[in-house]
């Protein structure tokens, strides 16, 4: 669990809820052990961000995720249902040989990844920051000089989901949250109070070209060139 450094917003207690609780009725029920019999796959709770946006955030594993440094199970995932309100580039146009353009180095060299680690961090609320646990994430990368190298691990408190997550597939390490997206339409995505689903980043590489990554569109998998801003998903896991 992570150390709070800055101050940030406390949830309100007049906060939205699942369909029977709180988020801190939910952190309740992971510190007695009964997180998994009280709630289900598929739930939702909105996430008041500092920036005034809210985001559903659902459920979307139990026990599946690892915590980077102690190694130990985290109990719930949860994954954004509503894209972030503002759009935003994997990595600057590539540059080659250039870890940090295209998509050289990967998720844990990019842009996206910083910002998330850094501005998007602390706009999540205290109590709630308070909860959520390092943990390890695995994604397919390409390197400088266009090599591939999969089942890389990086150390994150925020992510986006990876190809196998939602598809089951390229990367064959780490946690995959498939069950619940079988369909197109249950991988589409869309920005709150918005009709129209969007395209947005995937953490695993393109696995043919240096400038490219995989995104999603209308639910489908396409490739997306890094410095195009796409929409953003984001996950978290908790615990104690």
């Amino acid at each position: 669990m992570l150390e709070l450094g800055q101050r940030r917003h406390p949830l309100s207690e007049k906060a939205a809820a699942f369909r029977h609780g709180t988020w801190l009725d939910l952190f309740r029920t992971i510190s007695d052990g009964s997180y998994s019999s009280e709630y289900a796959l598929g739930e939702t709770i909105p996430l008041s961000l500092s920036n005034g946006e809210t985001c559903q955030m659902q459920i979307v594993a139990f026990d599946k995720d690892t915590d980077y440094d102690r190694s130990e199970i985290v109990p719930v995932t949860l994954l954004s249902i509503d894209l972030l309100a503002q759009q935003r580039r994997f990595n600057p146009a590539y540059v080659e040989g250039i870890i940090g353009t295209g998509v050289a180095g990967g998720w844990p060299a990019c842009e996206l990844r910083a910002w998330m680690q850094d501005t998007l961090w602390q706009m999540i609320p205290e109590d709630v920051a308070g909860r959520i646990h390092t943990v390890k994430k695995y994604s397919f990368i390409k390197n400088p000089d266009e090599s591939a190298a999969n089942n890389v691990v990086s150390a994150d408190r925020l992510w986006i989901p990876s190809l196998r997550e939602m598809w089951n597939s390229l990367e064959t390490m780490g946690p995959s949250y498939a069950a619940l997206f079988k369909t197109a339409e249950e991988r589409l995505k869309k920005r709150r109070n918005e009709t129209n689903g969007l395209t947005y980043s995937l953490r695993s590489a393109s696995d043919k070209m240096s400038q490219h990554y995989r995104i999603t569109y209308n639910g489908g998998l396409i490739a997306g060139t890094a410095s195009n801003p796409a929409g953003v998903c984001f996950g978290f896991c908790v615990g104690n």
